[in-house]
């Protein structure tokens, strides 16, 4: 009698323990199998993101950030930023440089020379590549995305990892340069396998002045 009376002692103290909680974030990592007609652009240069978890904020957590016209050169030359934040463009350089982006709507700043130029809101996601309207070999790109820290740059093997992903099925976008993406469904915290995607890049477009112009050769 007393073995039964201690057997049912001890099912009732292990039906009584809590369920482990599952977790509510986690990290999601990868590697993008990438190739292109495009051999300026590497791995590197791809940005993914999770494109499914907007997160709005209020005008006072709205974030200023700065790509530098300095030597000649953007500075940084890939900037990720989120939807709502803005953009400054100082020109850094005793030379005068006009920016524009590739669709000719969203940055549009006249010459300037060692100057500050009012930074500009990017409200929309999607990538937009930085032009100078004078010199050709200046370039950058910046990335829009809904929520900047569920969003990474690339390495140069291929890999990449994002923190704090939300445990459910979630959207997650490569995006390249020259306007190519491609987009993976993860059922995040629901297990530690890769999340493997290929993205063949598109050739790389024939860079012209804002008003449709090409560049002089000695500009290239």
């Amino acid at each position: 009698m007393r073995a039964r009376c201690l057997l049912i002692t001890s099912l009732a103290a292990t039906a009584s323990l809590p369920a482990l909680a599952q977790p509510t974030t986690c990290p999601v990592s990868g590697k993008v199998s990438f190739s292109s007609a495009d051999k300026t652009i590497k791995p590197s240069d791809l940005v993914v993101y999770v494109a499914n978890r907007p997160r709005a904020l209020k005008l006072g957590e709205r974030k200023r950030h700065d790509i530098a016209q300095q030597n000649q050169q953007f500075v940084p030359g890939l900037l990720i930023v989120q939807k709502n934040d803005s953009v400054g463009f100082p020109n850094r350089d005793n030379t005068e440089h006009s920016v524009f982006t590739s669709d000719r709507t969203t940055v549009r700043i006249q010459p300037t020379r060692k100057a500050e130029p009012e930074p500009v809101a990017f409200l929309k996601e999607g990538g937009f590549r930085i032009q100078c309207d004078i010199h050709s070999n200046m370039r950058a790109w910046v990335v829009v995305v809904p929520a900047r820290e569920l969003a990474t740059q690339v390495k140069p093997d291929g890999s990449w990892r994002i923190e704090g992903v939300p445990a459910g099925e979630q959207l997650f976008k490569v995006l390249e340069p020259n306007g190519k993406s491609a987009e993976v469904r993860v059922s995040a915290c629901a297990g530690d396998t890769p999340v493997l995607v290929s993205l063949e890049g598109n050739e790389g477009p024939l860079l012209k002045h804002f008003n449709g112009s090409p560049y002089s050769e000695y500009q290239q």
